[in-house]
């Protein structure tokens, strides 16, 4: 089924953290909205926003960007429009593919500060052991452990009820990572 317009363009980039999307229709006649879809594996779609169309008009730019795209377990993201008109018919766009391996090495700590216990989160570009260390101030390990990371995003969980309060600093490195962070216990 084909929906009177034209699809123009259809791309997407990664800009600070997001997936940005654009596109640029022609001749819409009847339009009702985009549907933004997206999947982590190039088959099974979700839908995750909606921009409205301008409905009758010759020539347009839409974009739509998604600040979730750090949160999914995957280094490639796939997005498609599901181009609606007034009268419930639809057809979909082609399908854009976003790598992630700009953000890949990247380490989240949540919560952050923390009282009991935080759990991290690794997203890894290779396979392979890393080694985890948490020191004190004074620069003293007291606590550390190597963990197996897969490509992907990787999580464990740190146990602080033997700290007390203050400020730490997690180093991560191996397996194309070396990073610190700071932790704060309460």
């Amino acid at each position: 089924m084909t929906l009177p317009l034209e699809l123009l363009t259809f791309k997407g980039s990664l800009q600070n953290d997001e997936t940005f999307l654009q596109w640029e229709t022609a001749n819409e006649t009847n339009t009702s909205h985009f549907a933004v879809e997206r999947s982590v594996d190039g088959r099974s779609f979700d839908g995750i926003g909606s921009v409205p169309a301008n409905g009758n008009s010759t020539a347009n730019k839409y974009s739509f960007a998604d600040n979730e795209v750090n949160n999914l377990s995957s280094t490639v993201v796939y997005y498609r429009l599901k181009m609606m008109d007034a009268d419930g018919k639809y057809t979909y766009s082609n399908i854009v593919t976003i790598y992630l391996a700009d953000i890949t090495g990247r380490i989240v700590l949540s919560p952050n500060p923390a009282k009991h216990e935080t759990k991290v989160m690794i997203t890894s570009s290779l396979n392979g052991k890393a080694k985890w260390k948490l020191t004190d101030n004074s620069g003293r390990v007291v606590m550390q452990d190597v963990i197996q990371l897969n490509r992907g995003n990787n999580n464990f969980v740190i146990n602080l009820n033997s700290l007390s309060g203050g400020l730490y600093y997690l180093n991560i490195s191996g397996a194309g990572i070396d990073q610190n962070m700071k932790l704060q216990k309460l």
